[in-house]
Formats: C-alpha cells, structure tokens, sequence
C-alpha cells in the first residue's frame, strides 16, 4: 500500500476510534512516544493494549469520508472522547497528522503526530498534545 494511503488510513482509524482498522496499519514493531509524558510504548500488541485499556472506552464513531490531503468524520451522537483529523500531509516515509482531541474530562487539545512508515505500515509514531490559549493583545494588529 502507498504510504500517503496508509497515512490517510491510519489517520481515520484513530479518528473513528475502530481498534482493528488501526492494528492493520501498524507495523508489529511499532514504536510509539509521547514525550511531553515521557512515555514509550514498543510493538504493536502492546500500543492496541494501552489503547483498549481507555478508562472511559472507546467508542466506535461513523466512517469517515477521506478526500484529498483531508480525513475528517462525521459524528451524528455525543461521543465521551473524540478526535478530529484537520489534514494529513507529507511524503515518502514522513506524515504529519494535525487535528483536536476532546477528551471526557472536558478538556480539548490541538494534536499533532509525526508518522514514519516502513514497508507500507506505520512504524514510529510521535504524539503532541498542545492547549488553546489567547492570543496576546499585541499581536492582534498583525493576526487575521
């Protein structure tokens, strides 16, 4: 599978939170960090093991509609935990995916994850969670 397709595949999989969808494009050597956590998480089985173990569950969403460099779904109920894709973007073996993370405690993130790919699947994965804030008055004059 082309990488760009796999990205894109990838992308939706976490989107509408579907397990098995995600598993097939993983690589089973996977490495996956988060390093404002400090955490590290090696091999596939044990990355869809910490995903499964949600403390709220995760829900299974609508199929997404994938198009273009975007992938976005549509959710027709409230779900506890949600992400949106905003694009999914790169080329070769590197991808960016960016989008939000709404989480049920309430609190929402802007996400960005860097993907590296190898033989087709998702081989390393870099997750950064950032939260909104205002922008300086300052800035305003030159800010659209």
């Amino acid at each position: 599978m082309e990488n760009s397709v796999t990205a894109k595949r990838y992308a939706a999989s976490i989107e509408e939170r579907n397990l098995q969808a995600t598993a097939q494009l993983l690589h089973p050597d996977v490495e996956v960090h988060y390093p404002q956590s400090g955490e590290f998480f090696k091999g596939k089985d044990n990355y869809l093991a910490m995903l499964s173990n949600y403390p709220s569950g995760l829900p299974e969403g609508s199929f997404p509609v994938v198009s273009g460099e975007k992938a976005s779904v549509h959710v027709t109920s409230p779900l506890p935990f949600g992400m949106q894709i905003v694009t999914v973007a790169g080329s070769g073996n590197l991808f960016v995916i960016e989008g939000t993370a709404n989480y049920d405690d309430g609190n929402s993130y802007n996400i960005a994850v860097i993907l590296n790919m190898d033989d087709g699947l998702v081989a390393r994965e870099t997750w950064y969670w950032g939260s909104p804030f205002p922008a300086p008055r300052w800035r305003e004059p030159f800010a659209e």
